[in-house]
């Protein structure tokens, strides 16, 4: 196998990390699963109020 490395010991570049790399891993890796926690206890609040106030739970209508 080649060796990847440079004459002076150095790694190719393609293993530094930009800035705007990081800003679009922590979105990924931080928003985006805090989103989807967020809109299911939301669905869940939603349904247990209705629940305590004798509303029929939102259901999904069916395909015709």
């Amino acid at each position: 196998m080649a060796d990847t490395r440079f004459s002076d010991g150095d790694q190719p570049s393609w293993y530094e990390f930009e800035s705007l790399t990081w800003i679009s891993l922590a979105l990924h890796v931080l928003v985006v699963p805090t989103t989807v926690v967020a809109a299911l206890y939301v669905r869940r609040l939603t349904a247990m109020q209705a629940a305590e106030l004798g509303e029929r739970p939102l259901t999904r209508v069916p395909a015709v």
